[in-house]
């Protein structure tokens, strides 16, 4: 009986022994964010997989990929929490996200946001016993406040919250050529200075009635001396004429044709030709008058 005892106690403490190490196997396994148990899972890019084996396999050398958790939600997306013990999951302000409490294990056909394309729709199963579904309610930003019995520290999270069509991305601006600065043009006067061509039309018969000084303006010596600097020159003399409106120019220069086919709006019609454009009106009443109009378009 002795042997039997001893046989069924040294039997009980290698039980005892394998299970201790057993148990020591199922360590809980550090939350790749925060280091700390795995007690609440949020969602991760790239998604966060639990090993089969319950011993962690060993980070690699140089770690580049490490999990991010995901900061926006948009409508129709799953933003789902998971835990091992009750949390509370809310939002600040309010009414910015929902807050679906489910009891796990649990299963959902859906896009979520931590998806590789978040456009399609894939099924999911989340096992632990407490899962938490949040989703858009309204366009804004808000903090996600995760309160826990089993942890001290509250875990926050900042979610842009889109409701409606995803805005889609604002290109850049092509590239700008240097603007052109424009040189600005020499300063001239309104009507450059020119050479000028002058007619005066008159009815002889008509003159009796005119103003004295319109008739000087005609035959006086201020004029007839400006337009000897100032009228293109035909040989010795300037290209400036008097002529009845009665007379016969089949025979002249054509600039003298081109004056007298002016229309003729009253007497005595002044023409005035430049390169460039011809002026004709009314001959001015005053000898300072009619040199204003000649020096506007021949200069001083």
């Amino acid at each position: 009986m002795r042997y039997v005892s001893l046989l069924v106690v040294s039997a009980i403490v290698l039980s005892a022994g394998c299970r201790e190490a057993w148990c020591d196997d199922l360590k809980p396994v550090p939350d790749p964010i925060s280091d700390k148990l795995v007690e609440i899972r949020l969602p991760t890019v790239p998604v966060t997989q639990q090993p089969d084996d319950p011993v962690p396999a060993p980070s690699p050398v140089n770690p580049d990929t490490s999990p991010v958790r995901v900061d926006d939600i948009n409508a129709g997306e799953l933003y789902v929490i998971e835990s091992d013990s009750e949390i509370k999951v809310t939002g600040s302000p309010d009414g910015i996200i929902s807050v679906t409490p489910k009891k796990g294990p649990r299963s959902f056909f859906a896009r979520f946001v931590d998806g590789v394309d978040r456009e399609k729709y894939e099924d999911r199963t989340y096992s632990k016993p407490f899962v938490y579904v949040v989703q858009a309610a309204k366009t804004g930003q808000c903090e996600l406040l995760v309160f826990s019995s089993v942890q001290d520290d509250l875990v926050r999270q900042m979610l842009t919250v889109t409701v409606g069509p995803r805005p889609p991305p604002v290109p850049p601006d092509p590239p700008k050529p240097d603007p052109v600065i424009p040189t600005p043009p020499n300063p001239v006067d309104p009507v450059a200075p020119q050479k000028l061509q002058i007619v005066i039309l008159e009815d002889p018969e008509l003159r009796g009635t005119l103003p004295a000084e319109q008739i000087a303006a005609m035959d006086g010596a201020v004029v007839r001396q400006y337009v000897k600097t100032h009228c293109v020159m035909t040989g010795t003399t300037p290209d400036f004429r008097k002529l009845s409106i009665r007379q016969d120019v089949s025979n002249q220069p054509q600039w003298i044709k081109t004056a007298f086919a002016e229309e003729r709006t009253a007497l005595p019609l002044i023409v005035i030709m430049t390169p460039t454009q011809t002026i004709s009106g009314p001959l001015p009443k005053t000898i300072a008058e009619t040199m204003t109009l000649l020096k506007k378009y021949g200069g001083e």
